[in-house]
């Protein structure tokens, strides 16, 4: 508790002073670190992009398969692939980009992979802006992209639970999340693991990201993993939180 309570300090501290060197400065990742660990922690999926971290894998259920959604599927499903055969998931990929659904769009209805599935769609996840003429614009490849929220995309696949979540979404994951605290949707949907790339694209962005973390602590949200993209240490990296319950080490 009280690593959690000095992250949730220096958070605000960096909301409070957006003026001070931390949203320029180049190392500006370094300063969120995890504050937990998970009594197993384990990677899915191959190194770099494509493969990410879960903790507790012990805890997810084979006999009710666990609900995976994998929001930006770029050119490595490994980790969605891992989730499905490793652990029996039913797990969902979404990408709107033309060229992503050319190669993913035979994944359908329920794929078998392992004692799991996989099943692609089409659409983006939103909104995208605050703005409601174009809230739910998005454009990749020149082609106008299907978009719908995280409640929209449940009620249409009939899930009540999503078990984990995981987000690249090149930037778009800060609107993303707002929809989240507004609307309840990880409680609504008993989310228990969160995996997201952050993108800090401009000089605002730590800010941003810390008002986002403090949210998630708010929700009982952890942060227990953090890995630097070694592409573009300044402004992205990996960040896993899980459900504080979900945490817990065993009797």
């Amino acid at each position: 508790m009280k690593k959690i309570a000095g992250q949730v300090r220096l958070l605000k501290y960096i909301i409070e002073q957006p003026e001070h060197y931390f949203d320029k400065n180049p190392e500006r990742m370094l300063f969120i670190d995890s504050v937990a660990d998970g009594f197993a922690s384990e990677r899915i999926g191959y190194n770099g992009d494509g493969g990410k971290w879960i903790c507790n894998g012990y805890k997810i259920s084979k006999d009710e398969p666990w609900v995976v959604y994998g929001f930006g599927v770029g050119d490595d499903i490994s980790f969605d692939e891992g989730m499905a055969k490793q652990f029996s998931c039913e797990t969902h990929l979404f990408d709107p980009a033309p060229s992503v659904v050319n190669n993913y769009a035979e994944l359908e209805n329920n794929t078998p992979c392992g004692k799991g599935s996989l099943t692609f769609h089409p659409w983006g996840i939103g909104p995208i802006t605050d703005n409601p003429s174009d809230r739910m614009t998005l454009v990749l490849e020149d082609t106008q992209c299907e978009v719908k929220t995280l409640d929209q995309i449940a009620q249409l696949l009939g899930h009540s639970t999503i078990d984990i979540i995981k987000m690249d979404i090149e930037g778009g994951e800060f609107m993303v999340f707002k929809d989240f605290f507004e609307n309840s949707l990880l409680e609504k949907y008993n989310t228990k693991i969160v995996l997201v790339e952050f993108h800090l694209l401009d000089d605002h962005g730590l800010s941003d990201l810390s008002g986002i973390i403090l949210e998630l602590i708010k929700h009982d949200f952890i942060l227990y993993r953090k890995e630097i993209n070694p592409y573009s240490a300044s402004s992205c990296a990996e960040f896993v939180f899980a459900r504080n319950d979900f945490l817990l080490l065993p009797d």
